[in-house]
């Protein structure tokens, strides 16, 4: 029994509940930060297979025409390709000379890149933030397709994967 003005001796749910607490919300921060990083990681690979592909596509319409390299697109194609409900997505078709032959001015891809043929990287578009494909026309020497896309869509999909894995674990908590 315990005397007057002695500490009172913590119960043993408390005492289990502080030693599970600490451990288990260290698991959860770590958690969240390799979430993070497969959620984006995922998110990106998709996003930059897919902007390949349009790039592909727009490839497909590239041919060379007396002497001249022209972009056959029809309008609903150009619509279809280049649509999205969230951010951006735009297109340059450069030919041999660095002249453009369609679309807006794309940021070239870094020297360092240069000896890929397929190229993904990160620039700058109009003040935002895009990731860039570009690519060779086969049987056009010189020819280049780039295809540049906003990271709204991207950030969204990564945000959606990392909630889908953390809310269970805060309700397991």
């Amino acid at each position: 029994m315990r005397k007057p003005g002695e500490p009172r001796a913590p119960q043993l749910r408390t005492q289990l509940l502080r030693w599970l607490l600490v451990p288990l919300s260290l698991l959860l921060v770590a958690d969240t930060f390799i979430g993070y990083w497969v959620a984006t990681s995922s998110a990106e690979r998709a996003h930059d297979r897919a902007l390949v592909e349009i790039a592909r596509d727009v490839a497909l319409h590239v041919r060379g025409e007396n002497g001249k390299v022209v972009l056959d697109l029809p309008e609903d194609a150009r619509r279809v390709l280049f649509s999205s409900l969230q951010g951006r997505i735009a297109f340059e078709v450069i030919g041999a000379g660095g002249a453009r032959i369609a679309g807006e001015p794309i940021p070239a891809a870094p020297a360092a890149l240069s000896l890929r043929a397929e190229k993904l990287y990160d620039a700058v578009l109009g003040g935002s933030p895009v990731r860039v494909a570009e690519l060779p026309v086969n049987g056009i020497a010189g020819t280049l397709v780039r295809v540049a896309e906003t990271k709204e869509q991207r950030v969204a999909l990564a945000r959606e994967f990392l909630l889908s894995v953390l809310l269970p674990q805060l309700l397991l908590i």
